[in-house]
């Protein structure tokens, strides 16, 4: 049975580490305020389909999204879930919604779109959170080959499971970031690759991959908490705020 008192002392501890790493962290619900933000940063892209309120109607777009800064103001981190409805389970909503999932950047040819999911995930059904909209910023300044991302992915899927009861959660990536290593950075069990193929290719293939993991294993993943990561990651004789 999932523990939500579990999650709240996670996002606790997590954002108390966060805060030795140098970095300071904001939720929201509003997506309007999220779009803002998102706009006034040059290496983001507009959000998703699925976090774009435009797409939905007063109240309908119902989710909580992560923003991380540095203590001199700048934006390192953006994040976001919400809870929906797959039914009738993973494969046809995939099949027939997945221009709900479609990034700012590419625009899904739904006459061509082919799904392939393993057995397990297509008896995914029901409520289920949505992970995705995240952004970690690069570079020789950035924070992409530190502990915060392990800790940023599990703070919101604690912070998601204790908003609603949902046995699933999943996200969509690019194989660009799947061969990176994301799923294992944010704690995924289940990666499927090519679950959403075109059968047009194109030059700049759009796949996604399919993410997902049970609620209960998304708490497991949890129980190392969050000073796990910055143990492993960062060496002894550096100061944590400079390896965020």
């Amino acid at each position: 049975m999932l523990d939500k008192t579990f999650f709240n002392k996670y996002i606790d501890e997590s954002t108390k580490v966060l805060r030795e790493l140098g970095l300071r962290v904001r939720w929201g619900h509003d997506f309007d305020i999220f779009r803002r933000i998102i706009a006034r940063h040059d290496e983001r892209y507009e959000p998703s389909n699925g976090f774009n309120p435009e797409f939905y109607e007063q109240d309908e777009l119902d989710g909580i999204w992560l923003t991380a800064y540095r203590e001199s103001g700048e934006l390192v981190h953006t994040q976001a879930s919400r809870c929906v409805s797959v039914l009738p389970g993973m494969h046809d909503h995939l099949l027939y919604g997945s221009n709900a999932y479609e990034p700012a950047y590419l625009k899904f040819d739904l006459n061509n779109i082919a799904v392939k999911v393993s057995p397990d995930a297509a008896k995914i059904h029901g409520d289920a959170i949505y992970h995705g909209e995240a952004w970690l910023k690069g570079g020789p300044e950035g924070i992409r080959g530190g502990p915060a991302l392990f800790i940023f992915s599990r703070m919101m899927m604690a912070k998601a499971l204790s908003l609603w009861d949902v046995n699933h959660i999943f996200g969509l990536i690019t194989p660009f970031t799947g061969i990176k290593g994301l799923p294992q950075r944010y704690g995924y069990t289940r990666c499927e690759q090519g679950a959403i193929t075109f059968t047009n290719r194109t030059a700049f293939p759009n796949d996604l991959w399919l993410v997902w993991m049970t609620a209960a294993e998304a708490q497991n993943q949890m129980s190392l908490g969050p000073r796990y990561f910055v143990e492993m990651m960062a060496p002894k004789e550096e100061k944590m705020g400079k390896v965020a």
